[in-house]
């Protein structure tokens, strides 16, 4: 056998190799569900349950942490059937949304769906993730629009060993930016609700490309 690590060694390993993130990374999916109700577009959101840790009480699309070979869609859907009790077959795929890359070292992928009235009417949550659903109309964003938050993503180096690293103490670190996106609310049936962070930078980006689409009917 040989052991010697030559160009031709270099090459095997490289050749079609799947591309992946350098360092922590993880990978979510959501599913963005249309729903329509009396000729009126609305978007389906979920409220966590209190016991979720990560999530607690939170408003968001459902949605979760993608498995090992699963694709977004796949993802997207299982969550969604797990999480809210709506069969992925009765859920109608629309196509794929964009994707967030965050600054903390997470990939989140959209997909863009439509259920059905009456099959948000049967749903059966499940308690231990799922509070509450509800449905908000794409005209009540539209025309309330977003409070954005803009701010700088800088981490804490207080303890930094710039001595190691060969550098002073007043290195030029490269800064972030990212905007918190709140909006504020009533669902179908009257009820406040506050849509924001990650899941309000989603609704925020899937208006502008509703605006677009209402442009091309202009």
């Amino acid at each position: 056998m040989n052991s010697k690590l030559d160009m031709k060694a270099i090459c095997a390993y490289y050749k079609d190799r799947e591309r992946l993130p350098i360092g922590r990374h993880r990978y979510f999916s959501v599913l963005a569900p249309f729903v329509e109700v009396d000729g009126e577009l609305c978007l389906l959101f979920q409220q966590r349950a209190t016991g979720n840790i990560m999530s607690s009480g939170e408003i968001c699309f459902p949605g979760g942490h993608m498995e090992p070979g699963e694709s977004p869609g796949h993802c997207a859907l299982r969550e969604t059937e797990e999480e809210m009790g709506i069969p992925r077959e009765k859920i109608r795929f629309v196509g794929r949304g964009d994707t967030l890359k965050g600054f903390s070292g997470y990939t989140l992928y959209t997909t863009i769906g439509e259920i059905k009235y009456e099959d948000y009417l049967n749903m059966s949550l499940e308690p231990t993730e799922v509070a509450e659903a509800f449905l908000v109309k794409v005209s009540e964003f539209l025309e309330k629009g977003p409070y954005i938050y803009e701010s700088d993503v800088i981490a804490d180096r207080s303890d930094f060993p710039y001595e190691l690293a060969g550098i002073s103490e007043d290195y030029p670190w490269s800064m972030g930016k990212w905007d918190t996106v709140i909006y504020n609310v009533n669902d179908i049936n009257g009820v406040h609700r506050i849509v924001w962070g990650i899941t309000g930078g989603l609704v925020r980006h899937i208006m502008d490309q509703i605006s677009e689409i209402s442009e091309g009917y202009r």
